[in-house]
């Protein structure tokens, strides 16, 4: 790999040129070759992008020294050797995960459909472009999948697919909650602006899309509350969440969502790490 490290080709008038160390000669090349091989040595060693997903399962599944044993379950994927090396197969349930992520991919995009399609009913003119903003959607990737499985069977995963809808208040919600309710079977419904998780308000529910038999999940929340709970979410994984405050905020947002002027520039002008700030306060 290290072949194609930028830091090893020096620029000339004509192209780019390399020492190389087993021929004891430099290598010449022109400036697009120079481009085509970087651009195949960044594939090759991006495994992870941004948002999880994996971009080259064939660097976990391959087999770099040929000794017939994938690079996820070598010790030493890239040192060919006669020592006797304990297969994790790993590999062997990453493949299984990959086709789980393929077939929720697949389904994804069938519900997506009809999940816009239920709001338009509530608001026929809401623009396409809009649309797509107001409701992001995922299928969990292979590894987060994986992650999942330690604590959960996969085939009882009810989030292997996740919507949002991002709308105005509470009566905005419950308009797609009811449209929703006409066009998918209604597994699980829960209504935390009734009961409060922790001061969390939104309408979950866990749908059924019967063509396929696919559950799948779908969070409504507004705008500001989603923007408080994304922050919360994190500082609760460390544990370093101030529930008092987060409970203020929301109901902040609440009021705000309801019309409130005052409270909506009060809560529109807090930066994300004002809102950190108050999230991360130690509790009296």
């Amino acid at each position: 790999m290290s072949y194609y490290k930028k830091k090893r080709w020096v620029g000339k008038p004509n192209g780019f040129e390399r020492y190389d160390p087993r021929s004891g000669k430099y290598i010449h090349i022109d400036p697009y070759e120079r481009n085509q091989r970087y651009k195949k040595y960044q594939k090759a060693t991006t495994i992870i992008k941004r948002d999880g997903s994996i971009t080259n399962r064939q660097f976990l599944l391959g087999d770099f020294d040929k000794d017939k044993i994938k690079n996820i379950d070598d010790k030493l994927p890239l040192k060919k050797s006669n020592e006797t090396v304990e297969e994790l197969q790993l590999s062997n349930a990453l493949i299984s995960l990959d086709k789980i992520h393929n077939e929720s991919e697949k389904n994804r995009k069938l519900i997506l459909k009809k999940f816009r399609k239920s709001i338009k009913q509530t608001n026929p003119k809401i623009s396409s472009e809009e649309l797509e903003k107001k409701t992001p959607s995922r299928a969990k990737t292979p590894i987060s999948l994986l992650h999942k499985s330690l604590n959960l069977q996969i085939p009882k995963t009810t989030d292997k697919i996740g919507m949002m809808y991002i709308g105005k208040n509470y009566d905005d919600l419950n308009k797609i909650k009811n449209s929703l309710k006409k066009n998918f079977k209604v597994v699980e419904l829960r209504d935390y602006y009734n009961k409060p998780k922790l001061g969390y308000k939104a309408i979950h529910l866990i749908l059924k899309e019967n063509s396929t038999g696919e559950i799948f999940e779908v969070q409504l929340k507004t705008k500001r509350i989603k923007r408080i709970a994304d922050i919360n979410h994190t500082l609760y994984k460390k544990n370093i969440q101030n529930t008092k405050e987060f409970k203020r905020l929301v109901n902040l947002s609440e009021k705000a969502d309801n019309g409130n002027k005052n409270i909506q520039n009060y809560m529109d002008n807090l930066s994300n790490n004002q809102i950190k700030k108050f999230l991360t306060k130690k509790e009296v």
